[in-house]
């Protein structure tokens, strides 16, 4: 097998978060809105402020709209 070039800037810091059930309540629905690929960019993007959007399409107006998640 050949080397594998490593990543220019590797992450190697690692933090866990845990939620109670009401709070796990709360982030589910924002992260499967969020349409990240998966929680730890999710979590990872809402620190950092980058901007998380969705689309949303809509009956009434036959139109697609762009709504950043709640926080």
């Amino acid at each position: 097998m050949g080397d594998v070039d490593p990543r220019p800037t590797p992450s190697v810091n690692r933090y866990a978060v845990r939620f109670n059930a009401k709070e796990n309540a709360r982030f589910l629905p924002m992260f499967e809105q969020s349409g990240a690929i998966n929680k730890a960019t999710f979590i990872k993007n809402f620190f950092f402020s980058r901007s998380l959007s969705r689309s949303l399409f809509s009956m009434k107006t036959h139109g697609f709209s762009s709504v950043s998640c709640p926080r």
